[in-house]
C-alpha cells in the first residue's frame, strides 16, 4: 500500500472505514503502487469481496519462514487489489492486511525476514513495514488501534487518543479484549475514561501489566542494542595505554585522533547538537 493512500492521517481518532471515506478514496484515483509491489510484482487482480478476503493464517508458533511467506503474499495481494479499485478494496485492505501484520508482530517472524538492502535479517519493525509499503503510522493503527476499537464495540464508539490506545492495547494484549472492555466500563464508573481513571480501573480489576507487555518492546530492544554498541567503544579505554601507543607511533595516533573527531561530529549531529 502506498504511504498515506489508504488510511486517513492519524489524528487520535479510531480507524473507521465509513461510506464517506470509501467515496473519498474512490475519487482520489488509482494508487501508484507500493514499494513492496515494486520489489515483488504482484499479479493485478480484481478486488475480492469481503467474504474472499479471509486467508487461513499459520499459527503464531509456526515456523517463521512459513509465516513470512504467507504474510508477504497476503500484503502483496491486498496492495494489488487496492491499486485496481480503491473504492471496494479499502475495507478489504484493512481486513486482509491487519491480521497478517499482527501475526508477523506477535510471532516475531518479521525478524527472520531478510532486508534486501542489507541481505541480513530485519532489525527494525518500522523498516520491515516500510519495505512493504506500510508506514509507521499505519503499522501502529493496524496493530493497535484497529483491534482496540473492535474490542470496544458495544461499549464505546467514539474517538480514542493515542495515549488511550497505547494503554488499552497493553492491557488487551495480556488479558484479552473482554477484560480490557470491562476496564473501560469501570473507568467510566469512576467518572470517565481518563488515563488516571483507566489506571485506577486496571488496579481495581487486578489487570497488572509490565513494560515487557508493550508491543513496542522490539523497537526498544533494537534501540538498547545500538546504545550497547556505542558504550562498547568506551569499555576498554585506558588513558595511559593510549598515551604510550601514541608515543610509539605518532602518525597512527594523528590518524586515530582524526577518526575520533569524525565520530564525535557524527554523534553530536545525530543528537541535534552543534559539533563546534
Amino acid at each position: 500500500m502506498a504511504k498515506g493512500q489508504m488510511l486517513p492521517p492519524s489524528t487520535g481518532a479510531p480507524l473507521e472505514v465509513t461510506p464517506e471515506f470509501v467515496e473519498q478514496e474512490a475519487r482520489s484515483g488509482a494508487a501508484s503502487g507500493s514499494k513492496a509491489n515494486a520489489k515483488q510484482p504482484a499479479k493485478v487482480v480484481k478486488a475480492s469481496t469481503p467474504e474472499e478476503a479471509t486467508t487461513p493464517l499459520p499459527a503464531v508458533d509456526a515456523p517463521p519462514a512459513e509465516i513470512c511467506e504467507v504474510v508477504d503474499k497476503v500484503i502483496a495481494e491486498a496492495n494489488a487489489e487496492l491499486a485496481v479499485n480503491q473504492a471496494t478494496a479499502a475495507i478489504i485492505w484493512v481486513n486482509k492486511v491487519g491480521p497478517v501484520v499482527r501475526l508477523a508482530k506477535e510471532s516475531g517472524s518479521w525478524k527472520e525476514a531478510v532486508d534486501p538492502a542489507t541481505d541480513k535479517v530485519y532489525r527494525s519493525w518500522i523498516k520491515w513495514g516500510d519495505d512493504r509499503g506500510i508506514s509507521k503510522t499505519h503499522l501502529y493503527r493496524l496493530v493497535k488501534e484497529v483491534p482496540v476499537s473492535k474490542a470496544l464495540e458495544g461499549v464505546y464508539t467514539g474517538q480514542l487518543t493515542t495515549r488511550q490506545v497505547d494503554f488499552l492495547y497493553t492491557v488487551m494484549r495480556k488479558h484479552g479484549g473482554e477484560a480490557m472492555a470491562g476496564m473501560w466500563q469501570k473507568a467510566v464508573e469512576f467518572g470517565g475514561p481518563t488515563l488516571a481513571n483507566l489506571e485506577k480501573a486496571k488496579q481495581a480489576l487486578n489487570l497488572s501489566t509490565t513494560a515487557s507487555d508493550d508491543e513496542d518492546a522490539d523497537e526498544l530492544e533494537a534501540k538498547n542494542g545500538r546504545m550497547l554498541q556505542l558504550k562498547a567503544v568506551r569499555v576498554d579505554f585506558d588513558p595511559d595505554r593510549l598515551r604510550a601507543d601514541a608515543a610509539r607511533d605518532p602518525k597512527a595516533a594523528r590518524e586515530y585522533a582524526d577518526l575520533l573527531g569524525t565520530v564525535r561530529n557524527i554523534v553530536l549531529e545525530a543528537i541535534g547538537q552543534d559539533a563546534q
